[in-house]
């Protein structure tokens, strides 16, 4: 199944020009058709959030059955997060029953990322506390949407479902090696040369969510994926505004 809804944030933020590590371009009246292959990743990391605004790279999308905060990139910044930290993003929804809702970045082009084994982030989960993190590359990605997917099979990124025991700030590690389609679009090989976004996507059994974000960063040497507690269990877990 195809999510237009998803993939036209994507798009929208694409198309504009926002660029890891780089100054915000201006919008332009003619979006091109598809973003550059940027070559090699400048810098491994992805935001820390710490000069408290999301830049606009930061969206959040749903099915449109059900209600998510914020509804824009508008408000995603909250104060807190793991340890010392000052600034995260935060979203909550419930009662999405087609295919669900989340929260995703756009890199402004696509990076080659083949020197790094993963991608590493803070995360803390409250509700069902199930999500599901995707790597989005050109060929998963529609070609009206700036990818080079054709028909009905686009959309189906390479992802790796992911479930919190409680509501803890954990640290989580990902490994390329470990990410899989989930099999409802077009088999295509895994393209860590355009690498275009990430998202944390929560699906109608995973209602309802409650997720904040810090400390996002590709990583080398990732043995395994897998979290683990930033916090011990006896802390109380911070408000970030719920």
């Amino acid at each position: 199944m195809t999510q237009p809804i998803r993939t036209f944030a994507l798009f929208t933020l694409l198309s504009t020009g926002f660029v890891l590590g780089g100054a915000d371009a201006p919008a332009q009246e003619a979006p091109p058709a598809a973003p550059p292959l940027c070559g090699r990743l400048r810098t491994p990391l992805i935001d820390d959030f710490e000069s408290g605004d999301s830049s606009h790279a930061w969206f959040t999308f749903n099915d449109g059955t059900g209600q998510q905060t914020p509804l824009g990139s508008d408000d995603l910044i909250v104060r807190g997060g793991p340890k010392k930290s000052r600034f995260a993003i935060q979203t909550a929804g419930d009662g999405f029953v087609v295919w669900g809702a989340g929260v995703g970045m756009a890199l402004g082009c696509g990076y080659d990322v083949r020197a790094y084994d993963g991608v590493s982030f803070a995360v803390q989960a409250d509700g069902a506390g199930s999500f599901e993190f995707e790597l989005l590359t050109y060929p998963t990605l529609p070609v009206e949407y700036g990818g080079a997917c054709v028909g009905d099979g686009c959309n189906d990124h390479y992802m790796l479902p992911i479930s919190l025991p409680d509501e803890r700030w954990y640290q989580c590690s990902v490994r390329f090696a470990d990410l899989h389609q989930q099999g409802f679009g077009t088999p295509v090989p895994l393209d860590l040369q355009s690498v275009a976004g990430l998202q944390y996507n929560f699906s109608s059994a995973d209602m309802p969510f409650d997720l904040a974000l810090d400390d996002l960063q590709f990583v080398k040497r990732i043995a395994r994926s897998g979290c683990v507690p930033l916090e011990p269990v006896c802390a109380s877990s911070p408000s970030h505004g719920r």
